[in-house]
């Protein structure tokens, strides 16, 4: 495995030649250095940038590219300013007053001189003017870069957050659903105890009648006795009576019926009151899943109407990049603002993957060891438990072979078959004993196999995310090493300029020197 650290990049200031002026400015160039950033020891040199490596974001990072961008930029006003003067001067050194005072030196000479220097310094100032152009633009792109993506990452953050709103909604919906379906098999429980009800009281109806009919077909049968027996009549009054008594008792017992079955059928109309309310409740139920679908349709259109306006934001910073990469086709000065472009980019991503890679790291080495040590541990137990368990096995098979030893040595004498018999308890005790022992080691051994399976496992894991974030490190380096080489470019570029501002500045002291001479 590679180190997860990159080497940081150090920007320093050229050491000035010894052939050149001594007041050119040294020029910003990017070098490799294996040392990383202490808050606590910062640089003493202002021109000095140090950026660490990218698994450590620090607020010292930023502040260093800040600083980076700064002193660009201030080099190139101090250019600005310089070759403005130097033009101001060449336009006086031409004027006519100036001429009058120097008649050695030929119109025509001064002329072809002036005009020369006069272009490169021209030429030089407008490249200048360029790049600092350049330089807005792409600050102002990057600004408006930044304000789409903040809209984009809000947009995003709203439609989760309703996301989680919905499954929230959704989950106390299943819960109500839960209790309504628990209500519901209530209620189907009940109205199978009133059905059950109302058919017995129906039964039961059903046998008063009979039993009403049978006694009324015995009160006529008595009554055509009564009629055709009218000679029997004294004698049989009492039986009258008698009838009568049981005709009323029939009838009581009739109306009882009668009332029972009131209330049987009072409580078939509970019964589908019952049923009423819980075709209700279903209606209810069915509603609210109507409300709840709505709603999920809703959010499911407001999701998907942000992923849209994502990329349509994306498309935009798409064609913007295409568009500023036809610019850079077309000029040469482009390549600055490609570079800074991609320093931007390539700070963000820097930043995001620092942060999440370094708590990933640090999570799985933190994890990483923790699970070694159990690992360690469960192997050490597990090697304990190895040697007892052969310690315990040489033992039982010693105890085994003393016990057929003085079974076959108790046939000789019977005291000592009685001494060998109360050791042999003894040692079956003890080897019932060990046999316990040794059967609870080799599950304690099981369970410790199944742990140290488990550890491996998740040792494996962690080592497999050990290994993508350090791919991910690799791909971030290698993208840093780009933009390290990007930025040489850049500062060569500059230096470039400066050296033309510097020869140009050269030539004018010259034409100073040889005016003041002549």
């Amino acid at each position: 495995m590679t180190d997860e650290r990159a080497s940081p990049v150090v920007i320093r200031e050229r050491p000035r030649s010894a052939t050149r002026a001594p007041s050119a400015p040294g020029p910003l160039v990017a070098e490799s250095s294996a040392g990383s950033l202490r808050a606590a020891n910062p640089n003493p040199n202002p021109r000095v940038l140090v950026v660490p490596a990218f698994r450590e974001a620090s607020y010292q990072e930023r502040r260093g590219w800040e600083a980076a961008w700064q002193s660009v930029k201030k080099a190139c006003e101090d250019m600005l300013g310089s070759l403005g003067e130097a033009v101001q001067q060449w336009k006086q050194e031409m004027s006519p007053r100036r001429a009058a005072q120097s008649p050695q030196i030929s119109d025509t000479t001064r002329k072809i001189q002036a005009k020369r220097i006069l272009a490169r310094m021209e030429k030089a100032h407008r490249e200048m003017l360029a790049m600092q152009a350049d330089m807005s633009e792409l600050s102002l792109g990057t600004q408006r870069l930044q304000s789409m993506l903040a809209k984009a990452q809000k947009s995003r953050a709203e439609a989760l957050s309703k996301v989680d709103q919905l499954a929230a909604e959704k989950e106390e919906t299943e819960g109500k659903l839960g209790e309504a379906n628990e209500r519901i098999g209530e209620l189907e429980v009940e109205l199978k105890e009133a059905r059950g009800t109302a058919e017995r009281a129906r039964f039961e109806a059903r046998q008063t009648e009979q039993s009403s009919e049978e006694r009324d077909r015995e009160l006529q049968g008595a009554r055509q006795e009564i009629a055709s027996l009218g000679e029997e009549r004294a004698a049989l009054r009492e039986s009258n009576e008698r009838l009568r008594a049981e005709r009323e008792a029939a009838v009581t017992d009739m109306e009882r019926k009668e009332r029972e079955r009131s209330d049987a059928a009072r409580i078939a109309e509970d019964a589908a009151d019952t049923a009423g309310r819980y075709k209700e409740a279903v209606a209810r139920l069915t509603a609210d899943n109507m409300i709840f679908l709505m709603k999920l349709r809703t959010a499911e259109a407001q999701l998907s109407a942000a992923d849209k306006e994502r990329t349509e934001l994306r498309t935009v910073v798409e064609m913007k990049q295409g568009e500023w990469l036809d610019r850079a086709r077309a000029q040469v000065e482009e390549r600055v603002k490609e570079s800074l472009r991609k320093a931007e980019q390539s700070e963000k991503q820097l930043q995001r993957a620092r942060a999440e890679a370094a708590e990933e790291a640090r999570q799985a080495a933190v994890d990483l060891a923790r699970v070694k040590a159990d690992l360690d541990l469960e192997r050490e137990r597990r090697r304990e438990c190895s040697d007892e368990l052969e310690d315990t096995k040489v033992r039982l098979a010693g105890a085994e072979e003393r016990l057929r030893f003085l079974d076959a040595q108790s046939t000789q004498d019977q005291l000592a078959r009685q001494d060998a018999q109360a050791e042999t308890r003894v040692l079956r005790a003890e080897v019932d004993s060990l046999r316990r022992h040794v059967a609870a080691l080799e599950e304690q051994l099981e369970g410790s196999r199944s742990e140290v399976q488990r550890l491996t496992n998740t040792v494996a894991s962690q080592v497999e995310e050990v290994r993508k974030l350090s791919g991910e490190v690799e791909t971030l380096a290698a993208s840093l090493t780009k933009q390290q080489a990007v930025n040489e470019g850049v500062m060569k570029k500059k230096e470039q300029v400066e050296w033309q501002l510097l020869e140009l500045q050269a030539e004018c002291q010259e034409l100073k020197r040889t005016t003041a001479t002549t």
